[in-house]
Formats: structure tokens, C-alpha cells, sequence
């Protein structure tokens, strides 16, 4: 696995072709989609906070998501 770059993460939903894809803001604090999602790992959980690695085609992320929004995202990946 490629090293992640750590984003915050706003929200994920599909885009026109159907795939799963979050939107971001990094360190510039610029709003940017990502690629089609392929893949979450979750490192770990605190409360109701996600520590994960959101992997797509070309890059890796990693933020803290709501642990609610992150079951969903996996749900959505098919990783239930």
C-alpha cells in the first residue's frame, strides 16, 4: 500500500458513472473529488470517530471519518 496522504474528509456519494467518491479538503484547504474509491481500511476507532485509509485507483488517503459514515462507505464499497 502506498504511504496516504492525510485530507479531512467532507463527504462521499457516486458520481454520474456510478462510482463511490469522496470530496476533500488537504493542507491548501481547497475542496478536491477523489477518483473512484476501491477500497477502506479502517486503522482504528474512538468513540464515534474512524481513523481510515481511503484507497482509490491512483492515490491513498487518510482521515478521521464519523464511524456511522464510515460503515456506510463500506457498505457502499461492498466490504460490508
Amino acid at each position: 500500500m502506498r504511504l496516504p496522504t492525510r485530507v479531512t474528509y467532507l463527504h462521499h456519494t457516486r458520481d454520474q458513472d456510478g462510482d463511490v467518491v469522496f470530496y476533500f479538503t488537504d493542507r491548501t484547504a481547497e475542496v478536491h473529488q477523489s477518483s473512484p474509491l476501491v477500497k477502506l481500511v479502517c486503522l482504528a476507532t474512538e468513540g464515534v470517530q474512524a481513523r481510515c485509509v481511503l484507497c482509490t485507483q491512483n492515490n491513498n488517503y487518510e482521515a478521521q471519518i464519523p464511524l456511522e459514515k464510515a460503515e456506510h462507505l463500506a457498505v457502499e464499497l461492498g466490504q460490508e
